[in-house]
């Protein structure tokens, strides 16, 4: 699957403001997202859009929460 170039861009922004800590924000993160996604039978990206939904998310939070979601469909080398 090919995400869409504001999704790249969230996760590179989530990338460099987090610095060494970005690969294990996205694995706490990633879990959470899948767990979600699991439970209402939807994909990484849905599961994202309504964890922030439902938490009320925004700014950089949001940008977290949606850079696991694509860490999870196209995980970065």
């Amino acid at each position: 699957m090919r995400l869409a170039p504001k999704f790249y861009e969230t996760r590179n922004t989530a990338r460099m403001l987090l610095g060494e800590g970005y690969t294990a924000r996205m694995k706490e993160l990633g879990a959470m997202v899948a767990k979600v996604a699991a439970g209402r039978r939807t994909g990484a990206l849905d599961a994202a859009q309504d964890v922030v939904r439902a938490a009320d998310l925004d700014g950089f939070e949001a940008i977290q929460v949606l850079a696991a979601a694509v860490e999870l469909i196209e995980p970065s080398h």
